[in-house]
């Protein structure tokens, strides 16, 4: 009897950390969506607040704005909420614009990093215009392209997520995001629902005094969860056997 009842207060004294185990750890990883931009704050044809432009060349006719509708090609719909960005390569024979998103991005602490942008494709004037992320780190001066270039011009038509790796930028405390258009005269190149995802430590430190290193003296909090129930439990069975 006195066996089943010291499991049964194990049980019951050893639940409650289990559960702040699996949701206040103090150390380890995390992961979230740090940043999105769904343009829905937009009143067309402005950008959201803190978006910005620049010309990269074509400066009269060629920009990104924001729309409800597409007319090139048309019927474009947002890929959700009602209001959507665009490059008007479909109105101008040649020229290249990059969109520069609100922020900048605060990536320290984090190991990873992963950008998703939603691209509408068409079949229709299979002409080159694409579209470039890229990613700055000195508050705009220089620019470094990441990932593939995203062509408008595809046989598989309607809206698709691209994935863009962003981790060689973990770390920064000054992540701006850009989108680089360049028109070929064909369609415009609409995108939506940009969101940035980020994995990591809760410490920029790894080894000697970070998360994931190890210190002489030291204890992990999380092993004191348990600890201290079985103390308690060990304490009780010595009362009931030598009252």
């Amino acid at each position: 009897m006195v066996g089943q009842s010291c499991w049964k207060r194990l049980v019951h004294l050893c639940f409650i950390p289990v559960l702040m185990c699996l949701f206040f750890s103090p150390t380890g990883a995390r992961a979230g969506t740090i940043y999105f931009q769904g343009f829905e704050n937009a009143d067309p044809p402005d950008l959201p607040q803190g978006c910005s432009v620049e010309i990269l060349w074509e400066p009269s006719r060629i920009n990104w704005a924001t729309r409800r509708f597409g007319w090139a090609p048309y019927g474009v719909l947002p890929h959700s909420g009602s209001v959507m960005a665009y490059f008007n390569s479909g109105s101008v024979e040649i020229g290249g614009a990059r969109l520069v998103l609100d922020g900048p991005l605060d990536l320290r602490g984090y190991s990873e990093a992963v950008l998703s942008i939603w691209v509408y494709h068409d079949n229709q004037r299979e002409t080159f215009d694409l579209i470039n992320l890229q990613v700055s780190t000195d508050g705009g001066t220089n620019w470094q392209f990441v990932g593939d270039e995203i062509l408008r011009y595809s046989t598989e038509v309607g809206w698709k997520e691209e994935i863009i790796d962003l981790s060689a930028f973990a770390g920064n405390s000054a992540v701006l995001i850009g989108i680089r258009g360049l028109s070929y005269f064909g369609n415009d190149i609409h995108v939506d629902d940009i969101s940035v995802t980020a994995s990591g430590e809760l410490d920029e430190t790894q080894g000697e005094g970070g998360a994931g290193g190890c210190r002489a003296g030291s204890m992990d909090p999380l092993f004191l969860l348990f600890l201290v129930p079985l103390a308690v439990l060990s304490g009780r069975r010595r009362r009931e056997e030598h009252p």
